[in-house]
């Protein structure tokens, strides 16, 4: 495996996983249109991503690490998630 830094959002198309942290939640959209019906599993960790098409989204709830997890958005990109990790989102 390797981790690379994106120098574009199209390069995303490659990748198997790609993570946007807080600080890249702006690149979202582009991302999300380059990885769009590739199995490419997107994670994030910024408000209302979840909702907007992250696969999974992390965000703090009552000082405890949790994560959203958008079933429709993965079946989308034609990726399979365990029942075990799916019963884990909120």
């Amino acid at each position: 495996y390797v981790v690379k830094k994106l120098a574009a959002a199209s390069d995303a198309s490659g990748c198997s996983v790609v993570y946007l942290g807080k600080s890249k939640n702006r690149e979202f959209e582009n991302i999300k249109l380059a990885t769009e019906g590739k199995p490419v599993l997107t994670i994030t960790d910024s408000a209302n991503l979840g909702q907007k098409g992250s696969h999974i989204n992390f965000k703090v709830i009552d000082g405890k690490l949790k994560f959203e997890l958008n079933q429709a958005s993965v079946t989308g990109s034609n990726l399979k998630v365990s029942s075990q990790l799916a019963s884990m989102a909120i």
